[in-house]
């Protein structure tokens, strides 16, 4: 049998993972294989994609990645629940009790 390559790859793909195995000429008669495991979710992705450790971001990372979008939300909010409101900036940013 000819060889087309030495070294080949297979996936198998579920609904909550995907496993991929690597097989290579090792050292000596055995070939080398290698077997991973990926979830299938959104986070697993990235991580993969991006080729970076997971780390958690925080329930509030939205909040600050869009507070000026937030801050008119919530004042329309108000507004439209009759309440007049006035917003004044603290002087340290992010201090959610000024003095």
């Amino acid at each position: 049998m000819e060889v087309l390559s030495p070294v080949c790859c297979g996936l198998d793909v579920h609904k909550a993972s995907v496993t991929a195995c690597l097989r290579s000429p090792g050292d000596g008669p055995p070939r080398r294989q290698e077997v991973h495991t990926f979830g299938t979710s959104t986070r697993a992705y990235h991580v993969l994609r991006d080729g970076v450790s997971y780390r958690e971001l925080g329930g509030d990372y939205f909040d600050h990645l869009h507070a000026q979008r937030l801050t008119r939300f919530h004042t329309q909010r108000l507004a439209a629940l009759v309440y007049r409101v006035t917003l004044t900036e603290s002087a340290a940013r992010g201090d959610p009790n000024p003095r």
